[in-house]
């Protein structure tokens, strides 16, 4: 499997994500040329190799011509992942005609994409992130999406990081995306209302139950484009998993940390299949005098949440009588919906969490043209194992519908494939 994986140890912001990306091609020239060729209203990217102390990567800079005007309105501090090339003068342009940049309503952002000459999906991940950041930020403001101004975010340089971030994506393509979990910076940022914590209320909207640390660094280190980039992205929030890594790209911010480079790395790799890199979670509930029709219900309510297997284990209880050991394995994202139907639907009264290394194998679904018709069953791949199964269910189903037993059904699939 194709693995992208994020470490946003340092925060994560747009211009960041864009330069790891950047930085990790073998001709960034390509991405470059690319992205002045959209009609970005005169705006221009330009890549410029950085370091930050011992880390070196790359830096993503949008200049233009003609400098549009921050009112510096925000009702929160100014982000401090972008970067902000344009520069301050009363000079304006294009959209920024009629409002400052700081005013820049989620519509007023559609439109500058829509008048881009991005690809479909890419233009529609961009507005996506922007549709992300109105949502939370009405909800922060109390105002419906279409009111809301979107401050920070608004100015062309950020918009033109988020716009470069779904480009280079749908070029590569990833087939999972993986992030560690984020760092958002500590203490206060001022704000035209006051002080506000980091992360700021409309951060936090975005980022939802994302995992999240506050680190040791102070201010702000997850930007909004940044939060809802990766909100649009990222599959999976985990510790970096084995990869055979086939490249590396490092983005570097502009501002000076003090406890580390202000830096965000990406590895592009295949899943090493270990069971290192394949945890799951077991549950395990003792049952107490749940019948089958108990079993039966539990068994349709965890397949309803995406667990793995289940099974039961009848066991005699130390007090006398018989109970049942229900066990599933499920995915690790999966385990909370699991156990709760477990306790609302049997008379489990605690059920008992592991997470677990497994072998881990890919299964895909196919279906197979017989002369019984079509026939779904499950290919199953890796470490070196090719196979094939006939889900218990489908067999039923096919040798009831044609009158024929579930070995001579088997030997027609064989025969078939």
């Amino acid at each position: 499997m194709n693995i992208l994986y994020i470490d946003a140890r340092m925060g994560v912001s747009g211009v960041k994500l864009l330069g790891a990306l950047v930085d990790m091609m073998e001709q960034p020239d390509i991405f470059i040329r690319q992205f002045n060729e959209l009609g970005f209203d005169g705006i221009k990217a330009e890549m410029r190799n950085s370091s930050d102390g011992n880390v070196s990567g790359s830096r993503i800079e949008f200049t233009r011509s003609d400098y549009e005007v921050d009112d510096d309105d925000d009702d929160e501090e100014e982000s401090s992942g972008g970067f902000f090339s344009f520069g301050r003068t009363t000079k304006s342009s294009g959209h920024s005609s009629k409002r400052g940049i700081t005013d820049r309503t989620l519509e007023d952002i559609k439109e500058i994409i829509n008048e881009l000459s991005l690809s479909g999906k890419a233009r529609k991940r961009a507005i996506n992130v922007y549709e992300t950041i109105a949502k939370a930020a009405a909800k922060t403001h109390n105002k419906s999406i279409n009111e809301v101004k979107l401050h920070r975010a608004a100015p062309r340089d950020v918009i033109a990081s988020v716009v470069g971030v779904c480009m280079m994506l749908e070029d590569m393509r990833p087939e999972k995306v993986i992030c560690s979990p984020i760092t958002v910076g500590t203490g206060h940022v001022s704000s035209a209302r006051g002080r506000v914590p980091v992360p700021t209320p409309t951060v936090k909207n975005i980022l939802g139950d994302t995992p999240t640390s506050a680190g040791k660094e102070e201010g702000e280190l997850c930007t909004l484009e940044g939060a809802a980039l990766i909100k649009e992205y990222v599959n999976e929030f985990m510790e970096m998993p084995e990869l055979a890594v086939l490249h590396t790209g490092v983005g570097i911010g502009a501002r000076n940390y003090k406890s580390g480079a202000n830096c965000l790395t990406i590895h592009v790799g295949t899943e090493v299949n270990t069971a290192a890199n394949a945890t799951v979670t077991e549950l395990e509930a003792t049952l107490f005098d749940d019948n089958a029709e108990v079993l039966r219900l539990i068994k349709d309510r965890l397949e309803a949440v995406g667990i793995i297997e289940a099974f039961a284990i009848p066991a005699s209880r130390l007090s006398g009588g018989t109970g049942t050991i229900l066990k599933c394995v499920c995915e690790n994202n999966s385990a909370d919906d699991a156990a709760k139907e477990i306790l609302k639907y049997t008379s489990a009264r605690l059920v008992r969490r592991t997470p677990v290394s497994a072998y881990r194998t890919d299964v895909k679904k196919e279906t197979i043209n017989t002369s019984l018709g079509n026939i779904e069953i499950e290919r199953i791949s890796g470490y070196g194992v090719a196979k094939w199964h006939l889900p218990d269910a489908e067999a039923d189903r096919v040798a009831r519908e044609n009158a024929v037993s579930v070995h001579e059904l088997r030997e027609i699939l064989i025969r078939a494939m």
